[in-house]
């Protein structure tokens, strides 16, 4: 019967409403639930109220949305309605006088719910009904927690009162100030039923002021990608304490990174990867899967976790000073141009002394493949200090993920990995340098200078020991010897044996350059190869740029010649610092170039105008500015 009345009712016009209601209280006039509320516009109910008393078994009467003004609660406080438990009157005209009417000259003091969302009752209100209904459960208003909190600073009431409410709500338009939601709590111990909204003024640090509620089951955080609501600090104290009581926690328009990094998961929806196998070199052999390297295509929102917990993690080594001495990866003021001015330095200082230097640069197989999860996990505790929470993210992040390997339109079937982390994810590479930082103490050597070949054969032989144990595959066939040195008299060079080293059943033989991030390595460290290198790849970009220069304007190719020729120009041009003229002739006839292909002059054009306009120092200029930028910031931080 309540259904067909409620049917009825929002449908129906304003000339047959209050024939329908006078029809319903005569033949239903023990009904215990009304809905009196139309969707699209508010419900004239200002000539129905003699009716609406009539039926006197009322318990749930909801009148939201209608026109419904003080007079109504006041015959429903005064005439009638022992019986109703809940009422709801949101989106009316109901003021302060109306629930003085209900609760305070009237006799309506058995409600269990008042719900007032968006009427014209003020805090005066919200006072009246919480002092006036002992019974009352949920009280539902913008002002509640506000009025709550105001009552207990002003010691209105007194100290020993408490109140029912079980829920409480504060939406984004919801009054609110510091201790609000901390004096709320204590006011109402029986509360179970949390739904907070985030706003300009309730942020991060305002949840820490649930850590007094003990008993909430369920809790509702909603926040909004307008306001920066991020859960860094306060969620995982939160669910710590209440989370016991927990039954049921939702969580909206709240970033995935936070509540990941609070709750100590990640996300399995998130641990899936598809594999692109990509060629390593655009001259190896398509028809050898070697030569293929399997890189992961992650979902945007995967690595965008990633990305805050690498921020985290780095602050974390960076603060307590967790990394190697040597390590320039992913630290902050250190690159590959500050890892190979480090190594240059010290073997130009060693060749003016007149010794030899061996460098060796390892390759391993499939290294990111290959690393173990539970030693992985035991370096960051035992090495990085990491506990608790981030070790259980990290072992979350880790465990139970799946790929598959799609070429053109095939997919593989889905397999589970047990080891390894994903190439092409943001964690992949720092996780990587982690699981392998005893390395350089493990294999430290006090150097090479008495029987060089032994100790070298002898610290190769530790060092695949070392990757062996830790389930490393070192490649040897593929790693690099290169011995540097002076080639002027009174050199050791002559010294220097160029036979190969036999290590284990593979020889590994000496190379004339060695290419290290980058950059050739030759044994007399004159840098030829690597001039000619740069101006090789710089010509080629150049040459293609030229074919479509009439296509483009004069600031897309400044845009393309930059990224693309004066780029490689300046990747690590401090090692070009008082290189010969001749070589740095030609890294100049490679920038000359770029400027006509810029202005689109001709081979005998002058260009020092253009190399002002476009602000170019010459390439030795610009090597001299690299190295005073970073002696510099080394001075200065």
């Amino acid at each position: 019967m309540a259904t067909d009345l409620l049917a009825m009712i929002r449908y129906a016009k304003k000339s047959i409403l209050k024939t329908i209601l006078h029809y319903q209280s005569e033949k239903s006039a023990a009904l215990t639930l009304t809905c009196l509320w139309k969707r699209s516009a508010a419900l004239d109910l200002r000539n129905c109220h003699s009716i609406i008393i009539k039926f006197t078994n009322l318990q749930v009467l909801d009148i939201s949305r209608s026109t419904t003004a003080d007079s109504l609660l006041y015959i429903l406080g005064t005439c009638f309605c022992p019986s109703l438990k809940e009422l709801y009157i949101d989106h009316s005209l109901v003021s302060d006088a109306g629930i003085n009417g209900l609760c305070v000259i009237g006799k309506c003091r058995s409600i269990r719910i008042l719900s007032l969302w968006d009427s014209h009752v003020t805090s005066v209100g919200i006072k009246l009904a919480l002092t006036n209904i002992p019974t009352l459960d949920v009280l539902l208003h913008d002002s509640v927690v506000a009025t709550l909190s105001h009552l207990h600073q002003t010691a209105e009431i007194g100290d020993s009162t408490k109140f029912n409410l079980s829920t409480l709500a504060l939406r984004r338009n919801s009054p609110f100030e510091d201790r609000n939601l901390s004096d709320s709590v204590f006011l109402c111990p029986s509360l179970q039923n949390v739904e907070l909204e985030a706003s300009d003024r309730f942020v991060d640090d305002s949840l820490l002021e649930m850590l007094i509620a003990r008993k909430i089951s369920n809790l509702s955080i909603d926040g909004t990608r307008n306001i920066e609501f991020i859960f860094s600090r306060s969620v995982h104290p939160l669910l710590s304490s209440i989370g016991h009581s927990l039954h049921r926690l939702t969580v909206q328009n709240v970033e995935d990174v936070s509540l990941s990094l609070s709750i100590g998961a990640f996300p399995s929806s998130l641990k899936h990867g598809i594999i692109t196998p990509l060629l390593k070199k655009p001259t190896l052999n398509r028809k050898v899967l070697s030569n293929f390297r399997p890189v992961s295509n992650l979902s945007f929102l995967s690595k965008m976790i990633e990305r805050a917990v690498l921020m985290l993690l780095t602050k974390h080594l960076s603060k307590f000073s967790l990394l190697p001495v040597h390590q320039s990866a992913y630290r902050a003021n250190h690159s590959t141009g500050t890892a190979l001015l480090y190594l240059f330095d010290d073997l130009l200082t060693t060749a003016d002394q007149k010794d030899v230097s061996a460098i060796v640069l390892l390759d391993l197989s499939a290294g990111f493949d290959t690393i173990d999860h539970k030693i992985l996990l035991e370096r960051l505790s035992h090495c990085f200090g990491l506990s608790g929470t981030a070790v259980n993210w990290f072992s979350s992040y880790l465990s139970n993920r799946t790929q598959s390997v799609q070429v053109g339109a095939y997919t593989s079937a889905v397999v589970h990995i047990l080891f390894g982390v994903a190439q092409g994810s943001v964690l992949g590479g720092p996780l990587f340098f982690m699981y392998v930082t005893p390395f350089a103490g493990a294999t430290t050597t006090e150097g090479v200078q008495s029987q060089c070949r032994t100790r070298l054969g002898w610290w190769f032989e530790k060092t695949n020991a070392w990757l062996t144990i830790n389930r490393v595959q070192l490649n040897i066939p593929k790693s690099t010897l290169i011995y540097t040195y002076n080639p002027g008299k009174g050199s050791t060079s002559r010294h220097i044996d160029s036979a190969p080293l036999q290590i284990g059943s593979s020889l590994v033989r000496p190379s004339t350059t060695a290419c290290n991030l980058g950059v050739i390595i030759d044994t007399h460290l004159k840098m030829e190869a690597q001039v000619m290198k740069t101006c090789r790849a710089a010509n080629s970009h150049l040459s293609r740029i030229k074919k479509i220069r009439r296509f483009l304007d004069f600031s897309s190719v400044k845009c393309v010649v930059n990224a693309l020729v004066l780029s490689r120009l300046d990747y690590c041009n401090s090692l070009y610092l008082n290189l010969p003229s001749s070589l740095l002739k030609r890294l100049l006839r490679v920038q000359n170039a770029a400027v006509r292909t810029i202005f689109n002059l001709r081979k005998r054009d002058h260009l020092s105008i253009h190399h002002q306009s476009l602000s170019w120092l010459e390439i030795a200029d610009r090597a001299k500015l690299k190295v005073a930028c970073l002696t510099f910031r080394c001075l200065n931080g």
